[in-house]
């Protein structure tokens, strides 16, 4: 749903939106619109008041994680300015951004990924980049903790594991060894999964960063939600392996441009996007918040005296880090 109220200059947007007959072109553009709302209030000026100066700030703001959306928040920008001359709000007809080679010059403000914790926004942005809900579902399930040995608990998910109450979602994980545990998800992930549960094609196009859909694959039929396409090797049950996950990183990379990418620096950005949001509720974190982000990502043990517990000092180690305090602009631990 569209929110104008949330625009700056919201009357002229909504005016340069609801002339946009394409729902979905509409609202895409509406989400880039909003990204540079911030900007715009700080500077007192809309868009299509700005110089390229200006418009650089609006862009380092909207924290891009890759190139490709960074191109689309250009072209958003760069449509909404073209109008806005053509309506007469501003004297000229100079687009600052039609001088700019949208791709070499947008590579600046590209968050790097390395040594990057990632916030739950850019990992949002990032899952708009990837045309299968199976490849989604998996980014966004080890942000938010489903992870285990092997990363078994994400390959023995099935949808009946997944309860909903009070319009609240919590998955029933089983490790490798039988383990089990129960967490909330977000709605967004458990719409993903119940996607991809569904999902029996596979679309081959982001194995190459491209989006052309006319390569699919099919997939075996089964109870979890995650399932072997008929492409690879013949198992008798069908189940994936650990092998599953590393072959979707290897092709996030390729499709987010990054050499670094891995599975466990989403897991510990997920770490900190659920530390942060219990630091902004209290003020502080607590020995109880900190065992209840180890509980909920599962993150390694200690003993004392025979008895056993989280390392919360594993926790704050990743909580104290460079890398996190620049990009919560805190230090949680404090």
């Amino acid at each position: 749903m569209i929110k104008y109220e949330d625009l700056y200059n919201e009357e002229i947007k909504k005016e340069f939106l609801e002339e946009i007959e394409h729902i979905p072109t509409r609202t895409t553009m509406f989400f880039s619109l909003r990204n540079a709302t911030k900007t715009e209030r700080q500077l007192n000026k809309d868009l299509y008041e700005m110089n390229i100066d200006e418009l650089a700030v609006v862009l380092n703001g909207a924290k891009s994680s890759t190139i490709s959306s960074v191109h689309n928040y250009i072209m958003s920008f760069s449509r909404y300015i073209d109008w806005a001359y053509g309506k007469g709000y501003i004297e000229g007809n100079i687009n600052p951004l039609s001088q700019k080679d949208h791709v070499e010059w947008g590579r600046q403000f590209v968050t790097s990924y390395l040594n990057t914790i990632l916030t739950r926004e850019q990992v949002i942005d990032m899952l708009q980049e990837l045309a299968n809900e199976i490849d989604q579902a998996v980014l966004l399930a080890i942000f938010e903790g489903i992870s285990g040995e092997g990363f078994s608990e994400l390959l023995n998910l099935k949808m009946k594991d997944i309860d909903e109450k009070d319009g609240l979602y919590f998955a029933n994980l089983t490790d490798l060894n039988e383990d089990e545990r129960t967490i909330e998800i977000t709605k967004k992930l458990y719409k993903l999964l119940d996607q991809a549960d569904n999902q029996l094609e596979y679309i081959n196009s982001n194995e190459n960063g491209t989006l052309p859909q006319t390569f699919y694959s099919q997939l075996y039929e089964g109870d979890r939600v995650f399932k072997k396409s008929k492409r690879g090797k013949v198992t008798e049950d069908n189940l994936l392996t650990h092998l599953f996950v590393n072959r979707k990183f290897n092709m996030f990379k390729k499709v987010f441009d990054n050499h670094y990418l891995n599975a466990r620096d989403i897991r510990k950005s997920g770490i900190c996007h659920m530390a942060y949001n219990l630091f902004k509720e209290k003020g502080k974190l607590e020995t109880e918040d900190y065992i209840k982000i180890g509980n909920h990502y599962n993150t390694i043990w200690t003993s004392t005296n025979g008895k056993r517990y989280r390392n919360v000092t594993a926790i704050k180690k990743i909580l104290n880090s460079e890398t996190v305090i620049d990009t919560y602009k805190v230090d949680m631990t404090k």
